[in-house]
């Protein structure tokens, strides 16, 4: 009896089967010399567990005075770590003291768990998952009253490799290679090993960890195991952007990120591969401190940098995300009279035209309409590119009988603090500033006017280059003094 028990429990029953151990109940299923059938409980269960040795040939004749033998039973119950509890072991006869009765009890099978282990991990959103900056310990606890040196031995299975897969980090913050073992010194009650997944993939993989027994951990070499184990998941990082992201130039595509969206994770984002961050001064991109962020498309491929942040202990790793681009093309305008013609149409591509949000030609470079009309032409690409060009925006740019062009001006020139670039058309622009030895400066998105500041650049000569939506180029310099 004793803690969560009601009274004494009686543990010695026959497995599978209430019925309490007894030579009643247990025995060859024939009644013998003094016996008949009414006081025999006759049961498969326990005819099962009964092993004769009356014969030369039986397991234990020559030992064991006793006709008949139990087989090896375990007597188990629900117990509360490092409570108190009583064990009785009482025997009796049941009407005769003719035959001896006796109990054996295997040497060293009288324990309760010597120690509990579990993995702890602090709130991460991942529940039993650690990754890299988000640690989780492997918990070892016993009870206070056991003063001796133990060392706990363990084997370690699952698809996971370690010091591949996962490693230790030490207080220190240092990564080592896993351990296996772990040493609860005299007098320790509780001690851990923290455990971090490391590598570059996202893949989440599993280890086992199998404790082996504290007295005989190995038995011939081979390990003598408890039943006790833990399990783990582990992957490198516990959440990861997609490696590429890709989009039609002159949009903009959205970085995605495989694994959970965990509130304590800070987002920074950088600027180009091999970029010093104080170099960049704008970003084609929708935000720098946010997770998914919309990164302008232009027709050179360009890697992000991203800084990721634990915020509960400072650790942080960096990520890179490819932005690459899908070449698409629009044509150029030409009016003439109520006739819109195209010009620098591509192979490939289809052209549809709209009047009044009725679908009125597909495939044709020019269409004839009314002043009233209102025109849109839809432009696809063969690589799923698309865009909606209207009348209105085409005319205010075009004027009859000519080709499209545009205008770039800098002001002022030279500049100290910033300087205002202006396109003299509507529609979306890509700009970039280039230092005289090519180095890229800044670059990003804008459509008629940008204030551009220029505290960041040293004084010297930069040039400008802008490209509109139809793939046309302007170039220009300035000075910063």
């Amino acid at each position: 009896n004793g803690t969560d028990l009601e009274g004494f429990k009686n543990l010695a029953r026959i497995p599978g089967n209430a019925i309490p151990v007894s030579i009643n109940s247990v025995n060859s299923g024939q009644s013998g010399i003094n016996g008949d059938g009414l006081s025999c409980n006759f049961s498969s269960e326990g005819i099962f567990q009964f092993e004769d040795n009356n014969l030369p040939t039986d397991q234990f004749y020559t030992r064991v005075q006793f006709d008949g033998l139990t087989k090896v039973l375990s007597a188990k119950t629900k117990v509360s770590p490092c409570q108190v509890y009583t064990l009785v072991l009482a025997i009796s006869d049941v009407g005769d003291r003719l035959f001896d009765s006796g109990v054996f009890l295997e040497k060293g099978s009288m324990v309760s768990g010597e120690y509990s282990t579990f993995v702890s991990s602090s709130p991460n959103g991942l529940s039993d998952t650690v990754t890299t900056c988000h640690a989780g310990k492997l918990m070892f606890k016993r009870c206070p009253n056991i003063n001796e040196k133990w060392t706990i031995y363990f084997i370690q299975e699952g698809n996971a490799i370690p010091n591949v897969d996962y490693k230790r980090r030490l207080p220190n913050g240092l990564l080592v290679n896993f351990p296996d073992s772990m040493v609860l010194e005299s007098g320790l009650i509780a001690d851990s090993i923290m455990i971090e997944g490391v590598g570059t993939q996202y893949q989440t993989k599993s280890v086992v960890f199998k404790y082996l027994d504290l007295q005989t951990p190995y038995i011939n070499g081979q390990p003598n195991f408890t039943g006790n184990k833990t399990s783990i998941q582990v992957r490198p990082f516990a959440n990861k952007a997609v490696s590429e992201i890709s989009g039609c130039w002159f949009d903009s595509a959205k970085v995605t990120f495989k694994g959970p969206n965990v509130s304590h994770i800070k987002y920074r984002w950088l600027g180009l591969v091999n970029e010093a961050e104080d170099s960049i001064t704008e970003l084609p991109i929708s935000c720098r401190n946010c997770q998914t962020p919309k990164i302008a498309v232009d027709t050179n491929n360009k890697s992000y940098v991203v800084k990721i942040e634990n915020e509960q202990n400072g650790c942080f790793r960096f990520d890179t995300v490819l932005v690459t681009g899908k070449s698409f093309v629009l044509p150029q305008f030409e009016i003439i009279g109520d006739t819109l013609k195209l010009h620098n149409t591509r192979s490939g591509y289809q052209y549809s035209w709209l009047v009044n949000g009725i679908l009125a030609l597909s495939g044709s470079y020019q269409i004839t309409f009314n002043p009233e009309d209102q025109i849109s032409l839809e432009v696809n690409s063969p690589n799923g590119c698309f865009k909606t060009i209207w009348k209105e925006s085409i005319s205010s740019s075009v004027s009859e009988n000519k080709f499209p062009s545009f205008q770039i001006s800098l002001f002022p020139n030279p500049a100290e603090e910033n300087i205002k670039l202006e396109v003299k058309e509507e529609g979306n622009h890509f700009y970039k500033i280039t230092s005289f030895n090519g180095q890229l400066i800044l670059s990003g998105f804008f459509s008629e006017s940008k204030i551009l500041s220029l505290t960041k650049l040293k004084p010297g000569l930069y040039s400008v280059a802008v490209i509109n939506d139809r793939g046309e180029s302007k170039f220009s310099r300035f000075s910063k003094i």
